[in-house]
């Protein structure tokens, strides 16, 4: 896969409803973007790792300021996961990275939620934005499948969070984990799954009707499969208005970090420029 960067572009389809697609960009990646990349896959999974296996001991005064350092250090990676966004092998290099350690916080978030709100509210920021790099990884190629169990996992985990939420209700800052959770479930659930589930609800539907045309009247599989089918529709149905929602968080997302990216290539620019400038008039003296 190219390491060249990628555009995300979107088309508009009646009612508003916006469509991701991404298209090769002619300009190289900057190495010290791939540093910036490199340093956070390596780092990652360390600072993870410490607000995960601390999460029952997070009372303790020397435990909680290792967990707001690996915290801090997690928000202050925004840039660094869009840069990782837009190089393709980089997202196929830390796919797994990413998705083990978007598990261990959402885990680690089943205890934050009932002891400290806001430590909650900012591991659940880390993997909303970390979302971002699981989508990005299905929207390049569709024949790219996740474990079925892995997305139920994910799913599950995200549900009882939100069960969480409501018993440990907190005014203050709860339309912001709503958000954050729903990023975060929704980037998993709109992955392409490699279950057979639809297939088999589809065949079973089939082999009901066959069936009770052949008893001349209805029978309880055919009822039972209709429902399925019923619940497979309105899944299907919520999953699409689900990824259409995330689809504008992402590209309002990448294109206020591509604005921040080109305001700083502009003012290097600039600052080279009178740069050169004062060598001149130096050299004139």
């Amino acid at each position: 896969m190219s390491g060249r960067l990628n555009k995300i572009t979107s088309s508009l389809r009646g009612g508003g409803c916006g469509s991701i697609k991404t298209i090769p960009n002619t300009e190289i990646v900057l190495k010290s973007d791939i540093q910036d990349i490199e340093n956070f896959i390596t780092r990652f999974d360390s600072f993870v790792q410490t607000i995960y296996a601390k999460a029952a001991v997070a009372a303790n005064q020397s435990e909680a300021q290792e967990i707001m350092i690996a915290i801090q250090w997690l928000i202050f990676q925004e840039e660094n996961i869009y840069k990782l966004i837009k190089n393709a092998q980089k997202v196929l290099k830390s796919y797994n990275l990413i998705i083990d350690g978007i598990l261990k916080l959402l885990k680690s978030c089943l205890i934050y939620v009932r002891t400290d709100s806001f430590k909650f509210l900012f591991i659940l920021r880390t993997t909303a934005s970390l979302s971002k790099v699981i989508f990005s990884f299905h929207i390049r190629k569709d024949q790219r499948f996740m474990n079925c169990d892995t997305q139920k996992q994910f799913v599950d985990i995200c549900d009882e969070l939100r069960q969480q939420m409501e018993i440990e209700k907190n005014d203050l800052i709860h339309t912001q984990l709503e958000l954050y959770v729903f990023l975060t479930k929704t980037s998993f659930q709109i992955a392409p799954n490699d279950g057979k589930d639809r297939d088999d609800i589809l065949n079973g539907c089939l082999n009901g009707i066959v069936n009770s045309i052949f008893d001349m009247k209805p029978n309880t599989e055919l009822f039972m499969q209709l429902y399925h089918g019923a619940c497979l529709l309105y899944n299907k149905y919520t999953v699409q208005k689900n990824r259409e929602q995330f689809e504008v968080y992402f590209q309002i997302d990448t294109l206020q970090w591509e604005i921040i990216n080109n305001q700083k290539m502009t003012a290097n620019r600039i600052w080279k420029k009178q740069l050169y400038k004062l060598r001149k008039q130096i050299k004139n003296l």
